[in-house]
């Protein structure tokens, strides 16, 4: 099973896949003001506000973008595309040591290579955290407001900025194109509004 929380960001990966192994949420408030305005409405749950319960999760393997001090951690290779995400054996060994897995990695790239991590019938819960796992307890309050882009915007502005900008092309995108619109109510409709934990 894999947990994946959803963002304006990712949202198009997940148009037309099989979802039988998996558990959407609305990871974003813009994710469910954007569903709102086309008529459905949705429950946030974000990746944020679960780590914290996913990782006091015994027998927990972590699969990170790079070193961070997580014990039981797999450094992963960096992926310049979607496309060139795979599982070597190396990988499938360190998952197959766990119950649990949290991927620390962007999206979509976390969401595919949990849906590969699922083909293996290797039954794990994967749960595609970004970058909740390692959030600075500094930030972690603007998250009861519903402002945690503000927080990654203190520590990772860059990072927070061009996520910003995508998340506007987006909602123009979806509310302009009739067929993204189409795509993203289908997404929408599949977001689970309750709590997995």
């Amino acid at each position: 099973m894999t947990i994946h929380f959803v963002n304006l960001v990712s949202w198009s990966y997940f148009v037309e896949k099989d979802l039988n192994d998996s558990i959407l949420f609305a990871d974003s408030i813009s994710f469910c003001l954007v569903a709102r305005l086309l008529g459905i409405n949705l429950k946030q749950i974000s990746g944020v506000s679960s780590a914290k319960k996913i990782c006091e999760k015994k027998s927990t393997g972590y699969l990170l973008s790079e070193e961070k001090p997580i014990s039981n951690s797999f450094i992963l290779p960096f992926w310049k595309d979607i496309n060139e995400i795979s599982l070597d054996n190396e990988l499938l060994k360190f998952i197959s040591k766990y119950e649990n897995i949290v991927i620390s990695i962007s999206s979509p790239k976390q969401d595919k290579l949990a849906m590969l991590i699922n083909k293996t019938k290797l039954n794990k819960n994967i749960f595609c955290l970004g970058a909740a796992v390692t959030v600075n307890k500094s930030i972690s309050y603007f998250e009861y407001f519903n402002l945690m882009w503000l927080g990654f915007l203190f520590i990772n502005p860059i990072r927070t900025c061009k996520k910003i900008f995508l998340t506007i092309h987006a909602v123009i995108s979806i509310l302009t194109n009739y067929d993204n619109k189409s795509n993203f109510i289908s997404v929408a409709k599949k977001i689970n509004s309750n709590t997995y934990f």
